[in-house]
């Protein structure tokens, strides 16, 4: 059990991480080209982050859950 709890709360670390810098990049491409403001532009990466977790997260799951195999 404590080593699926540490994997789990690697892969959480790391997914949060990589989706900082992801959103840095949109972030800085609407302001850069002033499509966005700053305020508008996090707004929508903070968005699309909360959508991306409730929709496709699931999926996410489902794949590791059945590609990764724990030896008993």
């Amino acid at each position: 059990m404590p080593l699926l709890l540490l994997v789990v709360l690697l892969a959480v670390f790391f997914g949060f991480t990589n989706g900082l810098n992801d959103a840095a990049n949109v972030v800085a491409s609407l302001i850069s080209t002033r499509t966005a403001s700053p305020g508008r532009a996090v707004s929508v990466a903070g968005l699309f982050q909360i959508a991306g977790a409730l929709l496709a997260g699931t999926a996410v799951a489902d794949t590791f859950g059945t590609l990764v195999k724990v030896p008993a």
